[in-house]
């Protein structure tokens, strides 16, 4: 279910990725959303998390 969920969140987003990992949930923040949104989108992502 979780990879359903943040491959759903990947697609919105138009990354290219979904994090498999806590540890990796950094790096696909850094690397792999378009523009490295910050703010708000990352406290939604943690609560998605």
């Amino acid at each position: 279910m979780a990879k359903y969920v943040w491959s759903l969140v990947a697609m919105v987003l138009g990354a290219s990725c979904r994090p498999t990992s806590f540890e990796q949930y950094w790096l696909w923040v850094q690397h792999c959303l378009p523009g490295g949104e910050g703010g708000a989108l990352y406290e939604k992502l943690a609560a998605i998390c």
